[in-house]
């Protein structure tokens, strides 16, 4: 779980970075597009633009907080080989690994924090609802299966 918890402040701490960045251009009159990719594809170009208002200080600072960006995403994917390491070498975390949807990441979570995944399935239909959380049951029809959720809604 250490690595989960790492992983995780890298990501908090790489969005801060992103928002930093943001916020220093936006002082310059420079707006960029919404998402990281672009962000990261024009901040070279707009460094390096001697045109646009950025102070010589002001460049220096965004140039050392787009390395710092680079730099936590490569810790971020070093955390990211960690897991699949794990996944491919813990019989608990390749169990996980085979529910639709959950991912390495989750995978390795959910084997980390939950220990023995016996403890929480059964042989045949995966989690135990007890445990975890209700799963519609594949083996029935939909309808029967919402017939079902609205019964335990209405108990909870």
């Amino acid at each position: 779980m250490s690595l989960h918890r790492v992983r995780e402040g890298l990501k908090e701490e790489r969005t801060a970075c992103v928002y930093c960045i943001r916020g220093v251009l936006a002082e310059f009159g420079l707006v960029l597009g919404k998402s990281p990719k672009v962000l990261r594809a024009a901040l070279t170009d707009v460094l390096e633009d001697a045109s646009n208002e950025l102070s010589t200080t002001a460049r220096l600072a965004l140039q050392r907080a787009f390395d710092h960006w680079r730099e936590l995403g490569a810790h971020r994917q070093w955390c990211d080989q960690q897991v699949g390491l794990h996944v491919r070498n813990t019989p608990a975390a390749q169990r996980a690994a085979k529910i639709i949807g959950i991912g390495e990441i989750g995978a390795s979570a959910l084997a980390g924090g939950v220990g023995d995944l016996k403890q929480v399935m059964t042989r045949d239909e995966g989690f135990d609802p007890q445990h975890v959380s209700v799963k519609p049951d594949a083996k029935r029809p939909l309808h029967e299966r919402s017939a079902a959720a609205s019964e335990l809604g209405k108990s909870l």
